[in-house]
């Protein structure tokens, strides 16, 4: 077992944008009960689709686990984010790469009702994987009855789980996890990254490097030569 639990970020204002969509996936856990089911209100039903369900489907969880490991994921990944892109942008990006990852669903998933945060969540560890790349990740391992903790690169880290979606995405036709919305996901999060870091839009911190700079694409920030 696996499970990443804090970024390296520095983080330039209280990601509270953040705190409240974590905030309203509990309350609407609560709120159906501890959890949803396919035949409750909200979820993305191929069958009857609506524009509401686009985004209410985001927020709604089937267990305790689906929920925990989600919003592991907004906690560890979307607080920087948040801090990085502000507020509002920060909302507006996270429901609507959610839309569009259930929008995929709709078109070539394996057919259900879609319930759940992890499209829009893929999209935040996207944009996280433009920002801040080479970043360390705390994990907590269980393994073999023995705990502990490591770090690992962002990149890396994020690397893994995309290419856990992908196979699953192949191979995983059959499987009650929605990958192809977890691929859409997270390649939406990282275009719309890549889109406000090279236009300047949201630009990275100066302290940091970013994935274009790290691929080339854009020149590395100055290397500092005082001594501390």
């Amino acid at each position: 077992m696996l499970i990443p639990y804090l970024a390296d970020v520095v983080m330039p204002r209280w990601p509270i944008a953040n705190w409240i969509l974590i905030g309203m996936c509990v309350l609407a856990f609560i709120a159906t009960g501890a959890g949803a089911t396919t035949a409750d209100g909200g979820g993305l039903n191929r069958e009857e689709p609506s524009i509401t369900q686009l985004v209410t489907y985001q927020f709604l969880h089937i267990d305790v686990w689906h929920l925990v490991g989600n919003m592991l994921f907004l906690w560890t990944f979307g607080n920087a984010v948040n801090a990085r892109l502000g507020h509002v942008l920060y909302m507006l990006a996270y429901l609507a790469t959610g839309a569009v990852a259930g929008l995929s669903w709709l078109l070539i998933g394996n057919g259900g009702t879609l319930i759940g945060a992890s499209g829009a969540v893929m999209g935040v560890v996207g944009l996280f994987a433009i920002y801040y790349p080479k970043n360390e990740v705390r994990m907590f391992y269980f393994l073999f009855f023995r705990g502990g903790t490591f770090s690992v690169s962002a990149i890396w880290l994020i690397l893994v789980y995309f290419g856990l979606d992908m196979y699953g995405t192949v191979f995983g036709r059959g499987d009650s996890v929605a990958y192809v919305s977890h691929v859409v996901g997270a390649l939406l999060g990282a275009a719309v990254g890549w889109l406000l870091v090279a236009r300047r839009i949201v630009p990275s911190d100066a302290d940091e490097v970013n994935l274009l700079q790290m691929l080339g694409a854009a020149p590395k920030p100055p290397q500092s030569n005082e001594l501390y």
